[in-house]
């Protein structure tokens, strides 16, 4: 079984058609990657199944959020793709059209080897719009659970994504979602929740916040359960684990 997430799909890594052959049962994880799969190789009927990801929802505990200034972005990896000049674009534009609000950025988040000149970019861009003092970085050993509890926003800026767990968690913790419009988005998280351009993400800050909403969303659409049992009725589990035993 080979479970297709994102990189490797646009890297090329299932074109082989002697590779597809090879491997027994395929699982994607969004209509974008599905659509990239079936369009360089040939899939046997039942072969390749979607399957969306899922968050553990009893790791992240749910917590109504009452309006607050603190905004969340994880982004791993700081590089082109996480798309973060964008991200500290907005947060700047907040801050100067909300001045006297005590808007911050809260960004969990590490420099990659391969974007070594990201953290000179980032530095500069903070210093030079004066808000330097706005934004904290977090390091990799953070308990996300307790992290996310006093933000009241998820911020997803990025380009590319085959989904965004970050958004997943966030959304089940009650931070209100606001994503850019990356390709493959709008099959995975409703519009109401994607942005087009830096002005639109700045006024969704304004918005209502509806945290028992974005939870129920991911209790429906994205609970880890849900996807577990489907891997299991795609790969007849219970059927080749008694077969076997």
């Amino acid at each position: 079984v080979c479970r297709a997430i994102d990189w490797d799909v646009w890297c090329g890594q299932a074109r082989d058609q002697n590779l597809v052959d090879w491997v027994d049962k395929w699982i994607c994880i969004a209509p974008h990657i599905e659509k990239k799969l079936r369009a360089e190789a040939q899939y046997r009927d039942g072969q390749l199944q979607l399957i969306r990801p899922g968050v553990n929802l009893e790791k992240f505990m749910f917590e109504e959020k009452k309006e607050n200034f603190n905004i969340a972005m994880v982004t791993g990896d700081i590089w082109q793709m996480k798309n973060v000049t964008e991200g500290l674009m907005i947060f700047a534009m907040l801050v100067k059209q909300n001045e006297s609000k005590p808007w911050k950025l809260h960004w969990r988040g590490q420099w990659a080897d391969h974007a070594a000149y990201m953290e000179q970019a980032v530095k500069y861009f903070l210093e030079s719009r004066g808000i330097s003092n706005r934004v904290f970085l977090y390091q990799l050993d953070e308990n996300m659970d307790t992290w996310y509890n006093k933000m009241c926003y998820i911020l997803t800026p990025s380009i590319k994504e085959a989904f965004s767990y970050a958004t997943a968690e966030g959304m089940s913790k009650g931070l209100k979602p606001i994503i850019n419009n990356w390709y493959g988005s709008k099959d995975i998280w409703p519009e109401k929740y994607i942005y087009n351009t830096v002005d639109e993400a700045v006024k969704m800050f304004d918005g209502e916040i509806n945290s028992y909403e974005y939870r129920k969303f991911i209790e429906y659409y994205y609970s880890n359960q849900r996807m577990l049992n489907e891997i299991d009725n795609f790969i007849n589990y219970e059927k080749n684990y008694i077969k076997q035993g």
